[in-house]
């Protein structure tokens, strides 16, 4: 397993307490000026400056040059890791860039899942935005995560509104979906509605891909509400009138058969796989040609690279899309894998890195 080490570097993410509260990975938070007099912060900047002229003479002689010899003046030296690093060979052979989904919008700013959020995404040019769906108690599609919820219902505890939401756990189907419309982040962002959400996106020109996520729930008996998500999400996507802009994955097959039976064609849905095999087979990705063949293949991002070589080894067209780049490190290991699109929370960031990795490419 991945594990987030000195060169992972977070991308900045957004926290419930308000707009300016950020969540900073260890090692980079700022540290306060000391209590120099004026003259101590004269001194300081006077040792500075001679620091890097004797530097640079010094660098320069070990050079055997200097500005007037001709020589070009040496580039910034990169950290280690990123001056070493080259890309592999499956993905500089890619005829084109792979694709960045926003995953809830982008939560620089805003929490995710939130129509600011899906908003800021557009803005930053993403053409491609993953939906997370799932349903109130009494049938409501919100764009919810069990993640937004929890931070949601904590922040109700020390003080929220009227509804008596305590006892219960987060997740979206044990709301009614007046309980879920109270409901407001620290920021002042409410909770949006599924239609809402699709609705806009697929009257936005900018959009090309909408990816809906489909969340199913369990019974007290363990039997998921699988027919219900069928029938619901069926709706939505006819009345938002996305057509071909959307398409369908999640992590109940059942969902994804039930939408083909109905006539969605495979080359708008999609299944996912999971490391270790968790859930309904989720861990084989052989499944996929036995149920609805989908185009579209969800990864975690540890298994992304063994479902790239189950897709070569059997000359498969299915398109696979690896989450949640969130941090260089996955990041990195999904462009080595060389997926077709990666879903992030934090698409200009990820955008700008595969730039990155491109150019690297073509130096090699």
């Amino acid at each position: 397993m991945l594990r987030r080490g000195t060169h992972d570097t977070q991308y900045p993410s957004y926290s419930s307490g308000s707009r300016r509260d950020w969540r900073v990975a260890p090692g980079n938070r700022r540290r306060r000026r000391g209590g120099l007099g004026l003259l101590g912060r004269r001194a300081a900047v006077a040792g500075a400056l001679l620091l890097f002229v004797s530097a640079t003479v010094f660098f320069y002689a070990r050079l055997g040059g200097d500005a007037g010899d001709g020589a070009s003046p040496p580039s910034a030296p990169l950290p280690a890791e990123e001056g070493s690093r080259r890309p592999t060979e499956a993905f500089c052979r890619r005829p084109r860039p792979p694709v960045v989904c926003a995953h809830g919008g982008d939560s620089t700013n805003h929490p995710p899942n939130t129509m600011e959020a899906f908003r800021a995404a557009l803005a930053g040019g993403a053409g491609c935005a993953e939906v997370d769906v799932a349903a109130s108690k009494d049938g409501v599609l919100f764009v919810l995560h069990a993640r937004e919820l929890s931070s949601l219902l904590s922040r109700h505890e020390s003080g929220g509104n009227a509804w008596d939401l305590a006892g219960r756990p987060a997740e979206v189907g044990l709301f009614h979906a007046a309980e879920i419309d109270s409901l407001q982040f620290a920021s002042g962002e409410r909770v949006a509605r599924a239609s809402d959400v699709v609705a806009a996106l697929s009257a936005d020109g900018r959009v090309s891909t909408i990816i809906l996520d489909v969340k199913t729930r369990a019974d007290s008996e363990g039997n998921e509400n699988v027919v219900e998500m069928v029938a619901r999400t069926k709706r939505l996507v006819d009345g938002a009138g996305c057509g071909r802009k959307c398409v369908v994955w999640g992590k109940s097959d059942g969902v994804i058969e039930g939408l083909h039976r109905t006539g969605r064609p495979g080359e708008l849905l999609g299944l996912t796989v999971m490391p270790g095999g968790e859930g309904e087979g989720l861990g084989d990705p052989s499944r996929l040609d036995a149920t609805s063949s989908p185009a579209y293949v969800a990864t975690h991002y540890e298994s992304a690279a063994s479902v790239v070589r189950w897709r070569e080894r059997t000359s498969s067209s299915k398109r696979v899309f690896g989450w949640t780049a969130n941090t260089d490190a996955i990041t990195r290991t999904l462009l080595d894998a060389a997926v077709d699109g990666l879903v992030t929370n934090f698409p200009v960031k990820v955008r700008s890195q595969v730039e990155r990795e491109q150019n690297l490419c073509q130096d090699t």
